[in-house]
């Protein structure tokens, strides 16, 4: 019997005009994940609405699995540049013996080893140029994010050009990852 994977997934709510590109984009930095994020959402049975085809609409619930478990049910719908090989091993020429009796071919050459791609990483921009930030239990708003971290509410802006997927007069839900300037005081409490 096969291990059973175990994981969470977290439930966005989405907002107008969000796409599973801009789901992909924002919780693993990359659209490459888009496709198989739909295909998960389509095929989970609980899911309230299974028509998805354009994409999710606003106020449905998006279920965002860990990467991992997109790439291993969907690798078919993941960017090839995401996907992860598997490792090849080389036959060992050893163990091939021959009888005395008999003729026997040698064996082909082993196939080349390909070493394992490691998952995706965020890209690490070149110097500071944001800071991430996990959206408090009960959400919040951008203004008090902005107030907290950057010492003024008008900061919002500046916090929403930085993640322009989300909408700046709404509230963000709780779990959401935010860039914010390298300059905003995050607590480590609010790190993710």
């Amino acid at each position: 019997m096969p291990p059973l994977d175990s994981f969470d997934e977290r439930l966005h709510p989405t907002q107008a005009g969000e796409t599973y590109h801009s789901l992909s984009r924002q919780y693993y930095l990359s659209d490459g994940l888009a496709a198989a994020l739909r295909l998960y959402n389509l095929d989970n049975p609980t899911s309230p609405d299974r028509s998805g085809l354009d994409g999710p609409r606003a106020g449905q619930l998006v279920r965002i699995p860990p990467m991992r478990v997109l790439l291993a049910r969907y690798p078919s719908a993941v960017a090839p540049e995401l996907q992860p090989t598997q490792a090849v091993v080389p036959v060992n020429a050893t163990s091939v013996t021959q009888s005395a009796t008999a003729s026997v071919a040698p064996p082909p050459p082993p196939p080349p080893t390909v070493p394992p791609v490691q998952p995706p990483q965020p890209p690490i921009p070149a110097g500071p140029a944001y800071q991430l930030y996990r959206v408090r239990d009960g959400g919040e708003m951008l203004t008090e994010i902005a107030r907290r971290t950057l010492g003024s509410g008008l900061s919002a802006e500046r916090i929403a050009s930085l993640n322009r997927t989300i909408n700046p007069n709404a509230r963000i839900p709780a779990g959401t990852i935010l860039r914010l300037p390298p300059e905003a005081r995050v607590e480590a409490t609010d790190r993710p």
